[in-house]
Order: C-alpha cells, then structure tokens, then sequence
C-alpha cells in the first residue's frame, strides 16, 4: 500500500499523552510501535499489556517496517498542527446528524458504525449511548448528554450572536430528540407539502406540463387497476378537496389470503405517511421501500400508492431507470423527468454532475416548476439505479426546491429486489447509501401474486433466491424446468409459434432472431419485406461538422451506443418500438404498428411511414392484424403518425472521433433482452441459455436467470432449445446462478438488517385506523442483536487489506500483478515489473505514457505471482492474460474483476502443469500467488 498518512516524529509523544485513552485499539497500538522504533523505549503511558503485544507484533516483518510507511522525517516545523474541523449547522438536519456522530463518536471504521437497523444503534455503535437499543430506549440523561457533548465542542466557538446560537441549539436538541424517539430526520423548514402547493398556479406552459404528465399517469392506472376512482374525479381532486377513496385490493383466483392481507399491510403503512404529509405533520418524510422476489406484487401495490396520492390532491410520478417500464407505468423516464447527465466515468463526480444535471434543468422551466410543485416520487425497479445517481438526484433536488430534507422533502416509493438484474457496469447499488437508515423504511414482500396458481414455479423462485444451493436443490431444481418447461433440439422445430417471444441476455441474439422469425414466419407469406440500411458518419473533433462515411469500427461502436438498428427489415402490420421521444407524439418504447406498404425505392429515398402507435402501457397487440381495419385501431385508443428518419445525437467513438446514425426510429418486437422484460409479466416466452462469453446466448449473472424463470404466470409457457438437451440447460442455469453482482452479499447483509415483515396472518376485523402507528417506539425498536446479521467489512466486495509486498531481491525475476482503483472499482490494470513496491509508487505518482491511468488513483494490488525463472516467461504471462481479457471484455461488456482474476489463476496454473515434464529444472516455473484484499464464500452469509 502507497502511504497514506504521515506523522512526525516529535508528534508521537504528544499524541500519546493527549489522546492515550481516547484511540482505539488498533491505533493505540500503532503509535506505541512507532514510539518504540524511534526512540528505543516505550513510553510513559504503556501498560504491561501493552508492552507485551507491541512485542508479539514486532516480531513479524511486517511491522519492523512500519516506520518507513507512516513516519516522516519532516521535523522543520516545531509548532504541531492544529486540526480545525468546521462544524455542520443544524439548519441542514441530515448533514448536521452524520457530521455529529461521525465527529464525536468512538469507532473504528464507517461500515462498522452504519452497522445497524436503525438511528439508536448507529449512536450505539458511536458509543454515544451506553445501553443497545434492543434492551432499553435511550433515557433523557442521555440525550441531554450528547447534546452538551454538541455544545461543549462546537456551539460554543461558532462565532454568531446569542440569538443564532440559542436558535441552534433548539434545532440540534429537536434533530436528537427525534433521531432518537422516532429514528427520522427532523424537518425545519416549510412543510413540504405547503411548498408545492406555491408552485401549482404558474404559468400556462409549466401548468400544462403538469397537467400532461398527470393525464398521462391517470389514465394509465385507471385502466389497469379494478375499482379505480373514475379519471374525472382523479383530475379535479385537490389538497383542499381530496377524493374520499378507499382502495381495496382485489384478490386474486388462485392468491392466498396470506399475500392478499400483505399487500393490504404493506399498503396501509404507506398510506399512513401520505395522510401525515397531507397534514403537514413534520416526522412524515421517511420514504418506503417494497422488496420482494419476483411477482410479489411490488409494482401493483407502487401504482395503487400512487392513485391514493393522486386522490389526496397530490402530485405523484411515476418513474423508472428503463424507459419502457416507466412508460408501462403511466410515467416518464427518470432521465427526461431530471435531465440527468450519466456517470460514465470515476472522474465524473456526484458534485460534477449534479452541477451539469442543474445547469440542464435551468433550460426548461417548466420542468423546474413541476419538480418544485411534485409531492410524491415513484420509483420502480430502484435497484437498477446506483447509489452515485441517487445523491445527484438528492442534491439536485435539494437546490431547487431550496430545501435540507432528503429528495427536498418529497415523499418517495421504490420497488427493488435484489435477486434480480441490478445496477449497470457493477456500479454501487443504492444499498450501499447511508440514506437507507435515515430516509426509508424497508417492508419485506414475503407473498406470491403472479405465480400465485403455480406452485411449482415458487418453490423454483426460492431455490433460485438462496445463496448456497444443496444437493438437493439443485436436484429439485432439475425436476422442476424438466417436468413443466419444453425443450427443442433445434430454432427449426415446427412447435415454435410466432407469439413466444425470444428472450436473450445480449443484444446479438437478439438481432439474428428478428431476422430468422422474418424469415420463417413471414416471408412464406409472401409478404414483401424491405430492408432499410442505417447511414453512419463520423468526423474527427477538430474538424467539427465534416462528417464522412463511418468505418467498420465507428458502426460496431454505434450498433452498442444507439438504440436505431444497423439493418431495419420492414414490412406491413410489422410490430415495432420507437426509439426516441418526440413531444406530444409518442415516446421511447411505446409500440406501433406499420401500416403502409412501402417498396424499397421508397425505403431508399427516407419516404415517411404511417404507424399506428398503441396507448402508454399498452403490451397487447390485437390478433387477426390482417383483417383489423385503421378505424378499428382507431376505435381501440391507437393514433396514426407519418414517420421519416431520424439522426442520433453525437457518439464519442474514440479520444479523436465522433460518430452519429441516420435510420428510421424502429425496433422490431419479436425478440427482447432479459433487461428489457424485467417487472412485465409475458404470455409466451421461448429462450437459449449458454456460460461461454464467446457466445451469443450469454447469461453472466444470477439476476437474468431469476429475470428469465419469473416473467409467466405459469412456468409452462417458458420453453427452452439446447442441442444438448434440458440436462444442459439446467447445469448451466445453477452455474449462473452462482455468479452473482460485487454488491450482491453487502446488499443482503444491509437487507437483511433493515427490512421488515408483516406477519402472513389474516384477521377480518383488523382496519386501518386499528393498526399500530408507524410513529410509535414499538414499531422502530429493532430485534435482538443475536439475530441481526453482522454486516463486516468481508461482505464489501474487493476491500483491499494491508499486505507486505515481496522485497525485489527475493523475486530477482519479478511480479506479475493486477492493481484495482479506489477510485473506481470497476476499473483495473494488469502489468510486470522487476520491483512492485517502486512500480506501485509510480503508478500513483507519476505521469507516464504506460502505466495506470492516472484519473482513476490511487491503485492498490489485488493479486500478483511470483517465483518466474526468467523474464520472457513473465512477460509471456502478462501477454496471455492481457489478451484474455481482451477477447472476454469483447464478448461480454460487463465483466467483472473476479473474472479477470480467475483468468490470471488459470492460466498461471495451466502454464505450471504443461511445464512439470521439463528436464531443465531452471526453467520450471513455481508461480506464487499472492492474494492482497479480502475475500469471502457465500456459505458466510446467515
């Protein structure tokens, strides 16, 4: 490891004496071992206990070096450092809160002290209070305690009137008391509630976007949930005048009275705060969570939430990280509701891109206006959103609405499940936020509502969940796919209707699947069928605006970056996708229907073609297309649009080179990518599933198998085609299913930690205004610690530890290494040298044409192998593992570093065997491998 921190040699002594009984263990005895290198004694304050591990731990070699780590020789300045740590003002509840634990607290690192269920034990694990909150609540001694621990250090040397100080002080004893009371984030200034009620009567631009976006909604849910409130009714509602409505859950042929009476639960808690919100109740602004597997009735219970806020006068949104599932959900992409500006890279910083995402929304006002006049958010499938984008969206908020409250005190409702596809690129999930314990509540969804007639395929949904698999669950897991799910040897067999709907993991499958179904299911129709070719340019930056025909490379680099094909084959009544959203037209996602006949000189000349585009959210398409007349369409709720092409917005293509596509905006929707279906529920599903990267039916991660086996209502109407037969299929799936995200475990273990359950009982006589108030003590008070998971720094994913690096002496040879970024732990490098220590150092501090890239420092080792005989054979690995990875990271865009690392062990181990037969034992190799993070089996998980 590079250093990290200095102290001087005549800070010892004063440390030591000052702070002796106030370090925790480990750094007590650091210093001890640093005072004892320099001065040849211990010191004053060491206890025999002390000496006696300072010994134990001086005898490794580790430590007789330690003074060359953190020692410098620096002694010019006599004077010591003053520390000056300038204090978070109250005004801002939630900063002020975390500035307060993490600065007067006692612990030994952050993910130890957010160990915890809720705020009582993260002032628990600070040591700020003497008892666990599972045994006793807080006295008021106690409180009073903390807060004069507030006063003694920080109000009191905050230069500022008496008046402002007593005002602090009544806002910091208001935060405490409430963090410790009711484990929430006091709320200081304007309701918000009374905020957005300012901004409802604007301008008629901003008064007709809200008016847009809320028909939108409405109608979308009033037509999928029975016994909605009439749209009439929905729309005139106001906070003044709310809509007297009593949602009733409608239960399902075939659902448990079990999962009915928790969805009802579940239901009823969240309403609970919405009614406190409406009252301007000021502890009212912890959002909820719903988690559960898959077809729990997440998504169903999201959009009644969102009619009862509709019916309060409220102003609810519905959103979602895919474009498609927002539009499904009345709602509108989360990207176009907050102009959010991606983070693509480790040197685009939340605070960067909060400044961007700002900057882009000062552009439309209306947009502005209706976020600072939005009540609730709703966001569906949350665990596809990093932990990164959720601050830019918090900050971003924030600022406009001129609020410290989290989301700017909007009132927020996501739908998450761990088990299924998560972020993009392995990016932190929002698990890993410190908003999760002090700005939602988390409610475990233990029923089944889609499957709720199959059995067998919930057993299934429970096998995949778990994270160690027994024999007998994989044996169970076999019989199961066996016994309801076909499988074809052959994509020829006659049994393969039109109407399944080909579902793969990448988009390669994808494509040669909308050409083969053209092919066997249209063209012996004699159907005339056209092809359109995508025009791609590119130019070179500083030659902007002299675009030229693309290459070969600059198109492979356009079909991964924009949604338009490369090839588009059209025909009549072809059922499409739209791949962008046009204003008051349609939107990304939204399905049409071709209903023109074009020829291919009229193809050839961009000739506009009339669609017929389905309402928002609509899935089904009309059977017997070639007897349904426009009129019927017409009368179905379908609109006609003439479409021309389209031209995508610049693509970087390299350092130098940008790139854009001119094509018509369709997609064909014969065949879909796991991603694209996850939270739809699908009638017929047909699929080939495979574990080599190289090939087109890829699946690398448990979320696609569990996204694939849970999108029918019967597991029947999910087929399968495997040469090799279904034995194949299901080896390969339980292998999937073992590949799990870097987050996966820390995520469960933060689940597992904060969530709550309903208890699956039904009782007739229980009403709303009976059940227990989620404000109460009883209802936050956490169970006992013997049954609490503990989440430990094993179960955060590539957490480098300290690890002495063989001396250059010792391995005249050299390293063969792999270093990770801190910065960015997606990104890694792998590299050889003859001295790591200097190699590591350079690569942190220096600027070089080769080495790590110097954005994404500091780099720490991984791995690395020693033990070579000479330096062709490191060399020759270095090679062999770079192109490896190489041709890994070509087939499979999301790979990950325990991918990598494996290659590395794989092949080193392969070299050592094919050379134990060599005679000449000064060439053999004997790799060592050196492991430098920690790591961890899922048979750790409780």
């Amino acid at each position: 490891m590079e250093r990290q921190v200095f102290v001087r040699k005549a800070a010892i002594d004063v440390i030591l004496s000052t702070y002796n009984s106030k370090l925790p263990s480990e750094m007590l005895f650091l210093f001890h071992i640093l005072y004892l290198q320099c001065y040849n004694d211990f010191h004053a304050t060491a206890t025999p206990e002390i000496m006696h591990r300072v010994r134990v731990r001086m005898s490794s070699q580790h430590h007789k070096s330690i003074v060359t780590v953190f020692l410098t020789n620096d002694d010019r300045d006599v004077k010591l450092p003053l520390p000056v740590i300038v204090p978070v003002k109250p005004n801002r509840p939630q900063k002020f809160l975390i500035s307060l634990i993490l600065s007067l607290g006692r612990f030994h690192n952050e993910i130890e002290l957010w160990n915890a269920g809720s705020l009582n034990e993260v002032f628990y694990n600070a040591s700020l209070i003497p008892v666990h909150p599972s045994i006793r609540f807080p006295t008021c001694e106690e409180i009073e305690r903390v807060l004069k621990m507030y006063v003694d250090q920080y109000l009191l040397y905050i230069p500022a009137s008496w008046h402002t100080l007593n005002k602090y002080l009544i806002m910091a004893q208001t935060i405490l008391n409430d963090a410790f009371y009711f484990n929430a984030v006091s709320d200081l200034g304007i309701p918000a509630n009374t905020y957005s009620s300012l901004y409802q009567v604007v301008t008629e631009e901003c008064q007709a976007y809200i008016q847009e976006l809320k028909t939108t909604l409405i109608k979308t849910l009033t037509a999928t949930i029975p016994n909605a409130p009439t749209i009439e009714q929905l729309m005139t509602a106001t906070k003044e005048k709310p809509l007297q409505w009593e949602p009733t859950f409608i239960q399902l042929e075939g659902q448990s009275d079990e999962s009915h009476y928790e969805q009802q639960r579940a239901f009823n808690f969240i309403r609970k705060k919405i009614d406190a919100y409406c009252k301007c109740e000021r502890i009212a602004r912890r959002g909820t969570i719903l988690h559960g597997h898959a077809g729990s009735g997440k998504t169903t219970i999201q959009a009644y939430v969102i009619l009862y806020e509709l019916s309060r006068g409220l102003l609810s949104t519905s959103t979602a990280l895919a474009s498609k599932r927002s539009r499904e959900n009345g709602g509108i992409h989360i990207h176009q509701l907050l102009k959010i500006v991606n983070l693509k890279h480790a040197t685009t910083t939340e605070q960067y891109s909060t400044d961007k995402m700002i900057d882009r929304l000062w552009k439309h006002p209306e947009v502005v206006n209706y976020l600072r006049a939005m009540d609730c958010l709703n966001l569906d499938e949350g665990g596809q959103t990093d932990a990164e984008l959720f601050t830019v969206i918090d900050n971003a908020l924030r600022y406009i609405r001129n609020s410290s409250d989290y989301l700017g005190g909007i009132l927020s409702t996501i739908t998450i499940d761990i088990n299924q596809c998560g972020t993009m690129n392995n990016t932190r999930p929002l698990w890993c936020s410190p908003n999760i314990i002090t700005s939602y509540d988390v409610i475990e969804l233990q029923g089944f509502v889609r499957s709720c007639q199959d059995n067998p395929q919930q057993e299934l949904i429970l096998i995949s969940e778990k994270t160690v698999r027994s024999v007998e669950d994989k044996q169970r897991f076999h019989e199961i796919i066996t016994s309801h799910c076909q499988c074809y040897s052959s994509w020829n067999n006659a049994n393969i209707s039109p109407d399944m709907l080909r579902i793969f993991g990448k988009r390669a499958a994808v494509n040669n699947h909308e050409k083969e179904f053209i092919d066997k299911h249209i063209r012996p129709n004699n159907v005339s069928v056209v092809v359109r070719k995508a025009e791609d340019e590119e130019c070179i930056r500083s030659l902007y605006n002299q675009w030229t025909a693309a290459t070969p490379k600059t198109s492979t680099k356009l079909n991964a970056t924009v949604k338009e094909q490369s090839s588009l084959l059209l025909y009549y009544n072809a059922v499409v996708e739209l791949t962008y959203n046009k204003k008051n037209h349609w939107d990304q996602g939204q399905v049409a229907i071709i209903r023109s006949h074009v020829s291919q000189q009229e193809i050839d000349h961009w000739t506009p073609i009339l669609i017929a585009i389905a309402k928002i959210g609509t899935n089904a398409i009309p059977p017997n297309l070639e007897i349904i007349s426009d009129n019927d369409l017409c009368q179905m709720g379908w609109t006609f649009e003439h479409v021309t092409k389209y031209q995508t917005q610049e693509q970087t293509i390299s350092l130098e080179v940008l790139g854009r596509r001119t094509q018509y905006p369709f997609r064909s929707r014969n065949a879909s990518t796991i991603h694209k279906v996850m939270g739809s529920t699908l009638h017929k599903g047909i699929t080939q599933v495979s574990n080599d990267p190289s090939s087109d039916y890829y699946i690398w991660e448990k979320g696609l198998v569990v996204v694939l086996l849970t999108r029918f209502r019967q597991l029947s109407h999910l087929a399968f085609v495997d040469p090799l037969g279904m034995k194949h299929t299901t080896d390969v799936l339980l292998e999937i299913l073992d590949k799990v995200p870097p987050y996966y475990y820390h995520s469960k273990h933060v689940l597992d930690k904060v969530k709550k359950t309903f208890p699956l009982e039904h009782n007739d006589n229980t009403t709303v205004r009976e059940e227990e108030n989620i404000y109460t003590r009883a209802s936050i008070t956490t169970p006992p610690a013997t049954i609490i998971p503990e989440i430990n720094l094993n179960t955060f994913p590539y957490h480098p530890k300290d690890y002495p690096i063989s001396s250059a002496h010792a391995t005249p040879h050299g390293f063969l290494y792999m270093l990770l970024s801190l910065a960015d732990r997606r990104s890694f490098y792998i590299g050889q040298t003859t001295n790591l220590r200097k190699r590591l150092h350079a690569h942190n501090n220096l600027i070089s044409a080769s080495g790590a890239d110097p954005r994404y420092r500091p780099w720490v080792p991984l791995i690395y192998f020693t033990g070579f005989q000479s330096a062709k054979q490191r060399r020759s690995m270095e090679h062999k593992w770079q192109n490896e990875r190489n041709r890994l990271m070509l087939h499979h865009s999301n790979t990950s570093i325990t991918d990598v690392i494996n290659i590395g062990i794989r092949l080193c181990s392969t070299y050592m065997s094919n050379n134990t037969e060599n005679h000449d034992s000064t060439c053999r190799p004997s790799l060592v491998l050196h492991q430098c993070y920690s790591t961890y089996t899922p048979q750790q998980m409780p």
